[in-house]
């Protein structure tokens, strides 16, 4: 940096010099006609850096000029992600192409244009991105649970839970993956599978204490299993899990989650209209054991 910007003095001494030698006129008009030629220069500059859309599209015009290369996908690559970031998925479909058209194997690119064609209900071409990702890293768990995701949203709920066992098999970490692995479950087995799915989901909210997602399905797992006359743990009476239900819902709603705070609402309104029969009664000490906090006194 030193030896690049070490004329720059010399440059900034040119205008005070002109300045000096020319007349006072003479030199107002020479200082306007140069900044309005650095304005015209700069604007082209100046939109480039207005947004970083901007940027990488100034980038791709560079690339197309001057024909891409291959690590010229990048550009294509982080232009997609904006838009795709932005909820212009089909703009960011098309920059993934272009990306994999220079690099057909550049996995950051096939991870996203999967990602992508999930989002636009496109699973079977999701898929095949993701086939191809496992063929050059058969490891990598995250991919797995990508392609878990995909298989889910296409109603394929038993190979999803395959897959997603995949990725926890390959040390995945991720609170969501726990999480759609117990609703496969429960999606393929229904509440038979609640016991397996609740330890996912309680896995789920291990790695993230506010998931509240993962809130909401443990009190739907705790509440219809007890409509169903189904005991959960030690032979749980469905008072006491409806109550474990009740606390996680109040979890759930705490963040803003929209089902859990609606299903609230309506337990309030079930409990209003049905307050002369008596609250059911819950101790303390059955709430600790599964692992809840006693209502406050």
């Amino acid at each position: 940096l030193t030896r690049s910007y070490a004329f720059m003095p010399c440059v900034m001494l040119v205008p005070a010099c002109l300045v000096a030698l020319l007349p006072a006129r003479a030199a107002w008009a020479l200082g306007g006609v140069a900044l309005a030629a650095w304005v015209l220069l700069a604007a082209d500059s100046l939109h480039s850096f207005s947004s970083h859309l901007a940027l990488w599209d100034d980038a791709g015009r560079r690339a197309e000029r001057n024909g891409p290369r291959p690590e010229d996908a990048r550009i294509y690559l982080n232009r997609a992600t904006l838009h795709r970031s932005e909820g212009h998925t089909l703009a960011a479909l098309v920059d993934y192409d272009k990306a994999l058209s220079l690099q057909p194997d550049f996995t950051r690119a096939l991870r996203g244009r999967a990602q992508a064609f999930v989002d636009e209900n496109r699973y079977g071409e999701a898929l095949r991105d993701l086939d191809r990702l496992l063929e050059l890293e058969p490891d990598q768990a995250i991919i797995h649970a990508d392609r878990g995701l995909a298989l889910m949203q296409a109603r394929r709920v038993n190979e999803a839970g395959l897959a997603f066992d995949r990725a926890v098999a390959r040390g995945v970490k991720e609170p969501r993956v726990f999480l759609n692995r117990a609703l496969a479950r429960l999606h393929f087995g229904g509440l038979g599978a609640a016991p397996a799915a609740l330890v996912d989901i309680e896995r789920a909210i291990a790695l993230d204490p506010t998931y509240a997602l993962a809130y909401y399905n443990r009190a739907m797992v705790f509440e219809q299993s007890a409509n169903a006359g189904i005991r959960l743990r030690d032979a749980l009476s469905p008072e006491l899990m409806r109550a474990v239900a009740s606390q996680n819902l109040d979890r759930a709603c705490q963040p803003g989650h929209a089902g859990a705070c609606e299903r609230q609402r309506q337990k309030a309104e079930e409990l209003m209209q049905g307050a002369n029969e008596g609250p059911a009664r819950v101790t303390p000490e059955a709430l600790r054991q599964q692992g809840l906090p006693a209502p406050a006194r």
